[in-house]
């Protein structure tokens, strides 16, 4: 029988076509292991460890209507008239967007309200109200209100007011509380830049 020469090239293409012969006869393809930090849409920006994510809060509970017929009107409900709109008219960040909303503020802190800084701590006794209404419409369907309190700058009462000024809900606000905690003007969010 002839001897066939193999070049040394021809010799190192025998041995890693028998090396994946060998891999493909095991049944099994395995993925190459994904490097520390890459879940695997690439590297990951949370570095060397999948630490886990810091937890939600727990829900907070849900505010409950007060039934029409024990709703009280509202304390500071005949200041309402003489609260200053601020001319700002957009998509609510209440309700999943279903309303536009418009703002009021007591008239000695309207011009402190447009300017808001750090520095800005509004008095005891400041009137803030959302009002919101149907899309296109002047009819007001329901008011959300804060009154600053006394003691520490983001302190603020929250309440839900009827058509009517009676107060809708006062207990259990507290995902008005925790929203506003974050606010970034102690307890207000002020003018969205784009109005």
């Amino acid at each position: 029988m002839p001897r066939v020469r193999v070049s040394p090239s021809h010799g190192l293409c025998r041995a890693m076509t028998a090396a994946l012969l060998s891999l493909l006869a095991c049944g099994e393809s395995r993925r190459p292991r994904a490097p520390i930090g890459d879940d695997g849409w690439g590297p990951s920006l949370r570095g060397e460890s999948f630490a886990a994510p810091e937890p939600a809060p727990p829900p907070a509970p849900r505010a409950r209507p007060i039934p029409e017929e024990k709703r009280q009107p509202w304390a500071h409900a005949a200041v309402l008239d003489q609260l200053v709109d601020l001319r700002v008219r957009g998509a609510s960040e209440h309700d999943d967007d279903r309303y536009e909303r418009t703002l009021r503020v007591s008239p000695d802190q309207a011009d402190a309200y447009r300017h808001l800084t750090q520095a800005t701590v509004m008095p005891a006794g400041t009137v803030v109200v959302q009002r919101h209404h149907e899309p296109g419409q002047e009819a007001v369907a329901i008011r959300y209100a804060m009154v600053k309190e006394e003691g520490a700058p983001s302190a603020w009462q929250f309440v839900v007011l009827d058509e009517t000024l009676r107060v809708a809900a006062d207990a259990q606000l507290t995902l008005c509380a925790r929203c506003h905690r974050e606010a970034p003007f102690h307890g207000l969010f002020g003018i969205p830049a784009s109005e």
